[in-house]
């Protein structure tokens, strides 16, 4: 069985913000600067980092306290997937 480590939202999110903050950087060296100030692909960028971030929460065992632990998943895998056929097609270049 994982073990859960439940915190308040506050919590939650500044360790998801911290984790984001590492994770850009890396994604940025992978985008070159035309995709960077496209403002919906920027957008993009942003929202799979943080996909990224609260996923690898989510597999450490942290959630928000009193949370499902269902919510947004589908969301997430999408991001997910979106983020991996991103990171391909950028490396093929």
């Amino acid at each position: 069985m994982p073990r859960l480590c439940e915190i308040k939202e506050k919590e939650y999110l500044d360790k998801k913000f911290e984790a984001a903050k590492e994770i850009l950087p890396i994604m940025l060296d992978k985008v070159d600067v035309a995709y960077i100030t496209d403002i919906r692909k920027r957008g993009s960028l942003i929202y799979n980092t943080v996909a990224v971030a609260d996923h690898l929460l989510q597999e450490l065992g942290y959630r928000v306290r009193g949370s499902e632990s269902s919510k947004g998943k589908n969301d997430e895998a999408t991001a997910i997937r979106k983020l991996e056929d991103m990171l391909k097609s950028d490396d093929k270049k």
